[in-house]
């Protein structure tokens, strides 16, 4: 039986303009590949026709089963395109989705895209391991603990939640072979020439009401044993409760700790149960610059209580310490504690997933209505912070990471945007990015009614 893992095609985030392998993906072929199954990958965003060139794929190998990995709600309109083409192309082609959104949104997507016959709900590794052992041996799938279907007669199913893997230490090592890692969209191009992201823990104990992580995997956090590591991603508190080990962090490798401090108020911090205080992140920010560890702190503006006086209050308390400044606009993720309370209230005023990408504001403030002028207040704090003089005299520090990222960002994206607003220049334009809804028309097709929604 011949098995199918396609990431679709997507549009790289253009702020990186860069693109790295799915761990999730890599992960989940590795475990496949030790179970003895036929498996191929297909990576689309590095392909240079993707669309194009994932139909070629299903038309020459028609394969049993296509699995569809879904990583965040931005990306879930690719994964419906990818499963409509998939269907029309092979219709007798059983496709399984998988990922964060579906997994939170299993019968909303099952009726929203009918080329979807199951959804893996949650860890993927042994729930797709028994369901293509199912699917070859012709077993009774409701069985199969994780698994989403609708029945014959529409009804949604769901055959109840699987157990996680208890020891990650367990599970094979990513299968880096299946992938195009020479690629020049592959890397993380602002911590230098070579780069990819590595998981080596699994969930969070945390409760942030804005969190998928932690929702996803019900608040349960499971490591692995790693040898070393170049960053972190720890909390103001642990930094803290921790700060003795700073200095071993260092000598270990470690150069850069990522905190989600988001925002520089305690009220707000409370409302989206952070479970730190405001002291707490400035006292945290102070620790890792005095043992010269870089700070990458991920923050989140748009509040419904925000001023302007706020923001710059935000950029003032923020700017003093932050070397990567990973500024958000808040977001209602599904299946997340913070989407429901907002669903209730009608805050959300945006339901076109491919904007809940925390770039693009989906939900207005109470000062301010118009959603594009809260993405413009968005980009403008991004100006603001990074034209600041102690932001450029970092293009020449003595420290290389600090001093590369800055001339990466600094020099090629904020440069690249300045110069098309002031003298119209051309945005970077992902060069083999296209529309599912363009591809389409480029073939000739006229599209059916029912694929308008899904071809956004």
């Amino acid at each position: 039986m011949r098995f199918l893992l396609i990431d679709p095609p997507h549009k790289i985030w253009t702020i990186l303009r860069a693109w790295v392998p799915s761990p999730g993906c890599l992960q989940l072929l590795a475990y496949l590949e030790r179970e003895s199954l036929d498996i191929d990958y297909m990576d689309c965003t590095l392909n240079e026709n993707p669309w194009g060139d994932l139909e070629e794929k299903i038309r020459k190998k028609k394969p049993d089963v296509v699995g569809i990995s879904v990583t965040c709600t931005a990306f879930i309109y690719d994964g419906m395109n990818a499963a409509s083409l998939v269907k029309v192309l092979s219709p007798k082609t059983i496709i399984i989705m998988g990922g964060e959104h579906p997994s939170f949104m299993a019968e909303e997507t099952l009726k929203d895209c009918p080329a979807i016959d199951y959804i893996c709900v949650g860890e993927g590794e042994v729930t797709l391991t028994q369901f293509l052992r199912a699917i070859e041996k012709k077993d009774d799938l409701s069985k199969v603990l994780g698994l989403a279907y609708l029945d014959e007669k529409g009804n949604f199913i769901y055959t109840g939640d699987r157990p996680f893997i208890e020891d990650l230490d367990t599970l094979p090592l990513p299968a880096y072979h299946l992938a195009n890692m020479e690629h020049p969209y592959v890397g993380l191009p602002s911590e230098g020439k070579r780069g990819l992201v590595v998981n080596f823990s699994r969930g969070c104990t945390f409760d942030c009401s804005f969190c998928s992580e932690s929702a996803f995997y019900k608040r349960k956090w499971r490591r692995k044993s790693p040898k070393l590591i170049a960053w972190l991603q720890s909390r103001a508190d642990l930094v803290i409760r921790d700060q003795d080990l700073l200095d071993g962090f260092r000598e270990a490798g470690v150069y850069q700790f990522m905190l989600g401090l988001e925002y520089h108020k305690d009220d707000v911090l409370r409302g989206i149960r952070k479970r730190h205080s405001v002291d707490e992140a400035l006292k945290a920010m102070k620790l890792l610059k005095k043992h010269q560890l870089m700070v990458m702190a991920t923050l989140l503006i748009g509040h419904w209580e925000e001023t302007e006086e706020d923001r710059d209050a935000f950029l003032k308390f923020f700017g003093k310490y932050v070397d990567h400044f990973g500024l958000n606009i808040i977001t209602p993720l599904p299946g997340t504690p913070f989407f429901n309370e907002m669903k209730e209230t009608g805050r959300i005023k945006d339901w076109e997933y491919r904007n809940y990408d925390y770039l693009h504001a989906v939900m207005p403030t109470r000062e301010v209505d118009d959603l594009e002028q809260l993405n413009f207040i968005y980009k403008n704090l991004m100006k603001r912070y990074y034209w600041r003089p102690r932001e450029l005299i970092k293009l020449f520090s003595r420290n290389p990471i600090l001093r590369h990222h800055h001339r990466f960002y600094i020099t090629q994206v904020a440069f690249n945007i300045m110069t098309h607003e002031i003298f119209g220049n051309p945005l970077w334009v992902q060069p083999n990015y296209q529309e599912y809804r363009d591809y389409l028309v480029e073939r000739g097709e006229a599209l059916p009614p029912e694929l308008i929604r899904l071809t956004k």
